[in-house]
């Protein structure tokens, strides 16, 4: 009977043996149906199958969900289980769910800032990328600017049988632009999806085998092409909706790696243009006569050293004049280290670097290396060797910066993975950026979706401690100059007065007249518009660099896509809530011979509009009937769920259909047409007598607390209580009977009011009892504040339903 339901769900016994399962359960773990049943399910888990066995030992009759992670041969999908009780044992409803956006963003700057840049970093981050979504066979290419062509610098593949013949073939091809399916990303500057594969000599015999290619370019500053990812599948898929988001996401950190990468390559190259000058006597000489300290010294010695470009002799304070101060040291150090003439054998050698700056004021760095020979006199005669290295230093230093770059971009890429709602994104993104890019005072001012109109906010940064955040401009005046620009701006507020006018017009709480420089970035989605405005303040004249222009344009890419996708997500959350508060039933329910109270609050912690619901039902003949219900998922279909629920069971119970019928009737509506589930308890209470029936379907169970609150006993029990809705195809459930006093209360709630994550429901049971204890007589005021200490007491994650009754 379970085979046939078209859910992921499985039945177990209680040591977590399969004893029978759907086909979507057995795909939900990537395995045959007929591998998965009598097996267990533990073998088919990834990291955290373990929990499985002690999540069975510790079921109770309330459900209970894992999450089981790195399944799938090591990608980064996750398996959901959803554990209950049920007639014929434990029941285990399977989910998977493919990585985010964010994960996959997470796991590739995790893998590019573990070490330094070479093949295997950037052979991690293409397996990140690869094993996110199942692809096959992968290559990173690199845009060679200087050659004109496009090069491989990683490879990949799932299958390490054929790893080496892959990497071989591909690493000895080179591509013009247009040229395969690489170069044509290249050359159309964006994605290249294509099935055709059999033209590609680099894959050999199993060129037939991939039926989806996937070539993505990588772009980095000015939205220039810097390289393409290549990811084949064997498998006919459509990737681009997957490739618009994760790639994209990655985009950035690619970018920054192959600049590094070119950068390490200058280094090298640096490095053979300075043999090739000494190679043709481009270095200067210099003898030190280690007695007197006498040095006599060539015309390029002189030149490097900032002095005449002729030939002389003079003591060493003369050659060392321009030398930067902070490095005499250095230098005095690596003479006295060498031995007396007694003791050198073999000319030992000393290396020392140092600054030099000349007449200009333009500072270069020189390299001297220092040898002492003995000669036939027995005196020790000192010569140095000296060549100019500023290119290599410089080298060496943009590959620092841009290592601080890419470490500084993690902390933002995380800082924007933090942050779930809007609000929180612009904070985060204030703070990283403003501490990344070396600023004083950083804002970030962004467009807020609300009801008629966006409203603009602002986050800002480095305020003194305790500082009040005033309200933000009603409207951002960007200069014209500004607005125009794609990219940031670097902007010294003396000379440009514009853009002075509008950094005073923010009306920041600091003193913006002695800031210098400004560094202006534009917050812009995926259609190119503005969403915001970031700009970052230093009292230094030219502090900001191209460097942190660079990176502030990743900053300002990565943030847009969070604002965009953050207001994409918050329209959809007033939509959805808008949408759901219009199912419900009005909330000023009123009852013959009783006070009643209905809440419904979303939840707070940015999780979408649920599935809770409630409704108080005239039954006639002094009878009412009230009802909780919860929906499983989030957002509009959850919602649209939750009014077919609700108006059917209103109709079927008020058609004087018996509760168990409307609920057998809600169970194969749940079951075979909407293919969800939901808890729901009801109760039908006499407000003459008082006497109640209650029926449960998995729903926490409702209580009655008297007068002042200082005893309560609680509806129901387990041997009358049915599954939820849409788990079984029967549903057997049945009332238990009890009687509400004159002045007592009932209370009915979804499991947001008591659910906190990381303790058992047994705890927030308690809790909720002992909240009862000192509440108003008044049922209104008791609802508020029972729902604000038990908010106070942990942030509930879910959308929360409270229907109360206090019989006269």
């Amino acid at each position: 009977m379970l085979r046939a339901l078209p859910s992921a769900v499985a039945l177990l016994d209680d040591e977590g043996t399969v004893v029978e399962a759907t086909e979507r359960a057995a795909a939900a773990v990537g395995c045959a149906r007929a591998d998965l049943v009598d097996t267990p399910l533990a073998d088919h888990l990834g990291v955290g199958g373990d929990r499985l066995g002690a999540a069975l030992r510790d079921l109770g009759a309330d459900e209970v969900e894992i999450r089981v992670a790195d399944t799938y041969g090591g990608s980064l999908s996750e398996v959901h289980l959803r554990l209950a009780r049920s007639p014929h044992g434990p029941v285990c409803a399977i989910e998977r769910r493919n990585p985010t956006a964010e994960d996959l963003l997470a796991a590739v700057l995790h893998a590019v800032a573990s070490s330094d840049v070479g093949p295997e970093v950037l052979e991690r981050a293409l397996g990140q990328i690869g094993e996110s979504n199942h692809w096959d066979l992968g290559a990173l290419w690199a845009v060679d600017d200087a050659a004109g062509l496009l090069r491989p610098v990683a490879t990949w593949t799932r299958d390490p049988d054929g790893a080496d013949a892959h990497r071989r073939r591909t690493m000895q091809t080179s591509l013009a632009v247009g040229e395969g399916l690489p170069g044509r990303a290249w050359a159309e500057r964006g994605p290249v999806v294509d099935g055709d594969a059999g033209d590609d000599d680099r894959l050999g015999a199993d060129a037939g085998r991939f039926a989806t290619r996937l070539h993505h370019p990588i772009r980095g500053g000015g939205d220039q092409v810097v390289g393409v990812i290549e990811l084949l599948a064997e498998t006919d898929e459509d990737p681009a909706a997957w490739a618009d988001s994760a790639l994209r996401a990655v985009e950035p950190v690619l970018a920054h790696v192959l600049d590094r990468l070119r950068d390490r390559m200058a280094v090298r190259a640096a490095e053979g243009r300075l043999a090739a000058a000494l190679d043709a006597g481009r270095f200067g000489v210099a003898g030190v006569d280690a007695g007197s300290g006498r040095v006599e010294w060539s015309s390029r010695m002189a030149a490097l050293h900032g002095q005449t470009a002729v030939s002389g002799a003079g003591p060493l304070s003369a050659l060392l004049a321009s030398v930067h101060s902070d490095d005499l040291d250095e230098i005095q150090r690596a003479l006295r280290s060498l031995p007396d003439p007694a003791a050198v054998d073999g000319s030992p050698l000393r290396q020392v670097e140092y600054r030099v700056r000349h007449d200009e004021g333009q500072l270069r760095w020189l390299s001297t290396r220092i040898t002492a020979t003995v000669l036939p006199s027995g005196q020790t005669q000192v010569a140095a060797i000296t060549s100019d290295v500023t290119d290599r230093k410089q080298a060496e230093q943009r590959t620092q910066r841009r290592t601080m770059a890419i470490e500084g971009l993690q902390w933002v890429s995380q800082a924007i993975i933090a942050g779930r709602e809007l609000r929180d994104t612009a904070i985060a993104v204030a703070h990283a950026a403003t501490g990344v890019l070396g600023a004083v005072y950083g804002v970030v001012l962004y467009q807020v979706p609300g009801d008629t109109a966006d409203e603009l906010a602002w986050a800002l940064s480095g305020l003194p401690p305790g500082s009040e955040i005033p309200s933000p401009p009603a409207e951002l005046d960007v200069p014209t100059d500004l607005d125009a620009a794609h990219g940031p701006a670097l902007v010294d507020l003396r000379s440009q007065p514009d853009v002075r006018a509008f950094v005073l017009g923010l009306r920041l709480p600091v003193e913006v007249g002695t800031m210098r420089s400004a560094l202006v970035v534009p917050i812009r989605g995926e259609g190119q518009g503005r969403l915001g405005t970031m700009v970052f303040l230093h009292p230094d004249a030219g502090y900001f660099t191209e460097d942190d222009v660079r990176l502030a344009r990743s900053i300002g890419t990565s943030t847009g896509v969070a604002v965009e996708n953050a207001k994409h997500h918050e329209q959809q959350r007033l939509a959805a809530t808008a949408f759901q508060r219009e199912l419900l039933p009005d909330s000023t329910a009123t009852i013959e011979g009783a006070d009643v109270c209905v809440r419904y609050h979303p939840g707070r912690d940015g999780i979408e509009v649920g599935g809770d619901w409630y409704d108080v039902i005239d039954l006639g003949d002094d009878r009412v009937g009230l009802a909780v219900g919860d929906v499983c998922g989030h957002g509009l279909t959850a919602a649209a769920h939750m009014g077919q629920f609700r108006h059917s069971f209103r109709a079927l119970v008020q058609s004087s259909v018996s509760p168990e019928e409307a609920l057998r009737v809600l169970n194969r509506l749940a079951l075979e047409e909407l293919h969800t589930t939901m808890t729901i308890v009801y109760v039908e209470l006499d407000t003459t007598t008082g006497e109640c029936r209650t029926w449960r379907c998995g729903h926490l169970p409702p209580l009655i607390a008297d007068r002042d609150g200082g005893v309560v006993r609680w509806l129901g029990d387990d041997d009358h209580r049915g599954p939820m809705l849409g788990f079984v195809p029967e549903l057997r459930v049945s009332p238990t009977a009890d009687r509400v006093a004159p002045g007592e209360l009932l209370f009915l709630y979804s499991d947001g009011l008591v659910e906190r994550r990381g303790e058992s429901i047994d705890e927030g049971l308690d809790r909720l009892a002992s909240s009862f204890v000192g509440r108003s007589a008044d049922i209104e005021t008791a609802c508020d504040e029972l729902y604000q200490l038990l908010a106070d007491q942990g942030p509930a994650a879910d959308d929360t339903a409270l229907l109360a009754v206090r019989r006269h």
